[in-house]
């Protein structure tokens, strides 16, 4: 949109675009930098543990990572997202 160059990781709600604007997609030149992410799970008891993670991390490795000690059988999952 008039030449803005939009980031990716950006929510669009929040990228300053106007409503139903018109976008162009077209392959950077260069390559997309990555970072890590912070993950954090709260376990039943209200414990919670956080971590930075990179992208590729799966959550299965990230829930064995931060909670070695419980059991992998029952783990239940709800996913929030908040910035």
């Amino acid at each position: 949109h008039h030449s803005q160059i939009l980031e990716a990781s950006s929510i669009i709600r929040f990228t300053g675009l106007p409503n139903n604007a018109q976008l162009e997609m077209v392959q950077r030149s260069r390559e997309r930098e990555t970072s890590n992410v912070t993950i954090g799970v709260q376990l039943e008891n209200g414990k919670r543990l956080m971590g930075d993670f990179s992208p590729g991390t799966s959550l299965i490795e990230i829930i064995r990572h931060l909670c070695p000690g419980e059991e992998a059988d029952n783990t239940v999952v709800t996913y929030m997202h908040q910035e």
